[in-house]
């Protein structure tokens, strides 16, 4: 006669988790987190923050000097803010530990544009060195910067109109100079470096670039102006060929543009456009001085947040949400933390 001990063991353990059905609880999704640096109109003091996105557990991480530039990095879950501080003359890159409470210059002379890559995992940055810039990147802790590049490498002088833009799978970084080599004219045309072994390309696009964002793994995507005419161009940089992403834009007073991490949508500023890659179309959202970079974006690519100044009175920024079709979205408990720098949404 076969064992019953299987059959017994078995109805035993459908028994058991019969049992415990009523008591298994589903976690709550973990909530989206921003930080972001803010100075007091009072006291002028500097603070790093940590907060949910829906308002809930403002949390001060702790002081830091005031930032020279509306712009901050940050990197390894919270753990590291990069921004830019004054020393002397020089206005260079600051790291500040969350963990030990301490800071670290991590760029001997002025620096700009701190821009974490994909992953999180390495950091690039402009950085002047005798009048010129070059295109520096380290670990997410600071350590381990190495020139990437350099104007005298590529025979033309880096321009620091956007940020370094990292390919979306974090292997390339896209730069902007200006190119002396083209017959017959002198531009600002697209290079794009391959990080591990620094192999440099040029890109003669038809017309000038001076901020660049990759709209895909082989397209990179700028605003091409001329006579106050403002248009989106996508640049495949297999074929090079150049087509329009939009018609004709509203006059703005940046080149820098902000593209979602699912690559549909494209912002603009200022005044803050919101662009359908898809469409074209777009939608129009009144700023003074918005501040946008990629690190804004929901990890969804549903919404994003930005910090504005409202008015043209010293500490008058304050951080706003909007979802990509330009709804505004309530932001609670931030108006009261004066003079924000920058914002970033955590991944």
């Amino acid at each position: 006669m076969p064992s019953l001990r299987p059959l017994f063991t078995a109805l035993a353990s459908i028994l058991i988790l019969a049992g415990c059905t009523s008591d298994v609880v589903v976690p709550d999704p973990p909530k989206d987190v921003i930080m972001f640096v803010a100075r007091d109109p009072i006291t002028r003091v500097t603070t790093f923050y940590r907060m949910n996105i829906d308002g809930t557990e403002l949390t001060a991480v702790g002081p830091v000097t005031a930032p020279t530039k509306n712009l901050i990095a940050v990197t390894d879950g919270g753990r590291y803010l990069f921004y830019s501080g004054k020393s002397g003359s020089d206005l260079p890159l600051f790291r500040f530990d969350v963990s030990a409470t301490s800071y670290t210059q991590v760029s001997p002379t002025s620096a700009a544009f701190p821009t974490p890559s994909p992953n999180g995992d390495r950091i690039a940055w402009f950085e002047l060195n005798s009048g010129r810039y070059e295109l520096i990147v380290c670990s997410k802790d600071g350590t381990g910067r190495i020139t990437l590049v350099d104007s005298a490498l590529i025979k033309a002088s880096i321009s620091v109109q956007g940020p370094p833009a990292w390919s979306p799978d974090g292997s390339k970084i896209c730069f902007v100079a200006t190119d002396t080599t083209l017959s017959g004219r002198i531009a600002s045309v697209p290079f794009v470096v391959t990080v591990a072994t620094r192999g440099i390309q040029r890109f003669r696009t038809r017309d000038e670039v001076k901020a660049a964002q990759w709209l895909s793994d082989d397209a990179i995507v700028y605003l091409w102006n001329e006579r106050s005419s403002f248009v989106l161009k996508r640049f495949a940089l297999s074929t090079e060929r150049e087509d329009n992403v939009t018609s004709t834009l509203p006059t703005l007073n940046s080149s820098v543009i902000s593209v979602s991490p699912d690559h549909t949508t494209i912002v603009c500023v200022n005044p803050m456009l919101i662009v359908d890659v898809a469409t074209g179309t777009f939608k129009t959202i009144p700023t003074n001085d918005a501040v946008i970079h990629e690190r804004m974006w929901s990890p969804r690519s549903d919404e994003f947040i930005y910090g504005d100044r409202t008015s043209a009175s010293l500490y008058s920024e304050r951080l706003f949400r909007v979802s990509k079709l330009g709804a505004p979205l309530p932001l609670p408990n931030v108006d009261s933390l004066g003079s924000s720098a920058s914002v970033v949404w955590m991944r």
